[in-house]
């Protein structure tokens, strides 16, 4: 029963993004960005559940503290590195890019008759925290999981977004694909190394 809501997520977390592209519209630039919204979302609450495990399992540990500031800040710069990358791809795949115009776009795109930035944004945060009070508070996790494995994965998930981008930007360099080919290998990737996880 577990695994089959966690297959549900999955799925719910590529139709949104391969629905977007394909019929509302959506650039690949808008697929980047609802990812970027998710995985910021999943970065604030981990830090949440870290806080949790910390005072249940570590109290006033100085050690639990340096190894939370060290894995808090190589995800930062994995996250900005990525981004980089990211952006100077969407150079290559369109010299007149700009970030500000897109994320503008993004916003106030209008879908039947709302502004996706005041349904879409609200609508990942609070799945995401739903996601967390019922998967680590009324469960009780932070009783029993791990910093290093929580952080394991995450990082290992930030390891993944890198290689992604910097594969992307290698490719781009020298040959210019279509957008729908990386919005269907980013929901498909992701959607694997989920189902991995949940394995």
């Amino acid at each position: 029963m577990k695994l089959n809501s966690k297959i549900i997520q999955i799925l719910g977390d590529g139709i949104i993004p391969l629905l977007g592209y394909f019929l509302w519209d959506w650039s690949l630039y808008f697929i980047l960005l609802f990812y970027f919204l998710d995985l910021i979302t999943k970065e604030v609450l981990l830090h949440l559940k870290t806080k949790k495990i910390k005072a249940v399992q570590h109290h006033n540990e100085r050690s639990f503290l340096k190894k939370w500031l060290y894995k808090g800040v190589l995800s930062f710069i994995m996250f900005c590195i990525s981004l980089f990358l990211i952006h100077v791809t969407m150079l290559f795949l369109h010299p007149n890019f700009s970030a500000s115009t897109e994320i503008i776009a993004f916003m106030t795109y209008t879908e039947m008759g709302i502004p996706q930035g005041i349904l879409l944004v609200p609508l990942i945060i609070f799945m995401g925290y739903v996601q967390f009070k019922n998967e680590f508070i009324k469960s009780k996790s932070y009783l029993t999981l791990k910093f290093e494995f929580l952080w394991k994965q995450h990082l290992t998930s930030n390891l993944i977004i890198l290689a992604g981008a910097g594969l992307s930007l290698g490719i781009s360099s020298f040959i210019i694909l279509p957008e729908w080919l990386f919005v269907i290998a980013i929901v498909i990737i992701s959607g694997v190394y989920q189902l991995k996880r949940f394995n």
